[in-house]
Formats: structure tokens, sequence, C-alpha cells
């Protein structure tokens, strides 16, 4: 299981909430949309804003390009019952494509060639974007929210392919 990573420090952590509740105020009983959740988070950790994408990096900052994803929580008490299960993946896994004529060991070389070019553009993207010498670093950031927008739960972790030799 990948690292969950440090998101936010607990300055930036006060003022996304602060965001947030004013953003769930604007919105006048609307859905929390990936937009608001994005601009929020860069408004509070002072990154600039490029917009959102359903299949690409949502925010790049220093060495860091951020695949932002939320889901909607309104299962059990709080979203702390989701905490160890599989809920959702990323969008790099829809811009796979599989062709249905391949044999099996075909179409595994096939995604996981898909996969690997995936992350080493989005990687070329943020490096041609920082000039520092930190090592480039993928990530996915998860928003679970409660559609009574009473809860949320926010945290990234690092997106590397891991390959293994048969």
């Amino acid at each position: 299981m990948a690292p969950t990573l440090q998101a936010t420090t607990e300055e930036e952590s006060l003022r996304l909430r602060t965001l947030i509740a004013g953003r769930v105020i604007s919105m006048e009983g609307r859905k929390l949309e990936e937009g608001d959740w994005t601009d929020a988070y860069c408004d509070a950790r002072g990154i600039p804003k490029a917009g959102w994408s359903n299949l690409d990096i949502d925010v790049t900052y220093e060495n860091v390009g951020l695949e932002q994803k939320m889901l909607r929580f309104d299962r059990g008490d709080s979203i702390a019952t989701a905490c160890g299960k599989w809920l959702m993946h990323p969008s790099l896994t829809r811009s796979i494509r599989v062709d249905q004529s391949m044999e099996a060991n075909e179409a595994m070389v096939s995604v996981l060639g898909q996969y690997s070019a995936l992350l080493d553009a989005r990687r070329a993207k943020v490096e041609s974007r920082y000039q520092g010498d930190k090592q480039i670093e993928l990530r996915t950031g998860w928003l679970l929210w409660r559609s009574d927008l009473t809860e949320y739960l926010y945290f990234e972790n690092p997106r590397t392919l891991r390959t293994r030799r048969c």
C-alpha cells in the first residue's frame, strides 16, 4: 500500500476549512464540484490555479503534479467508516484502451505500456514547469465528503508504476 503523504500544514488546513465553508455558503445548495475543491486547495496552499481536469493533472506546484479525486460519501455515520476500503480509481485508468482482439498477455503488455507512458507524460509535464533539483513527484489527492457538507477527509498518495519481473 502506498504511503499517505502530508498534504497540508496545520495552517493551510485551517485556511482550507475556512475557504470550503465559505464556498459551501455561496453554493446555495448545489453539489460540491471538483473545481470548488481544487480552487480552495490552491488558495489555501498559495498555489496558482490552473483549472481541473477529469483526465489530467489538476494541480502543479514546484516538483509535484497532483490529480484530485473526490467522492461524495453517504454511507454510515462517518467518513471514517470508509477508511481501509477501495472506493474509486484514479483517472489514469480511464485513459487506458484495451484492444478486444488481443490475447491476454498481449493486452497486459499494452495496458502496462499505456499506463507507463501516461505516467511518463505527466512526469515530463511537471518537469517542464519546474526548474529546481528535487525529484518529480506525481500524487493523487483523495477527498471524501458528506453530501450534507458536515465532514470531509482529504489525503494524498504517491502515484507510481511499480513493476516486477517474472
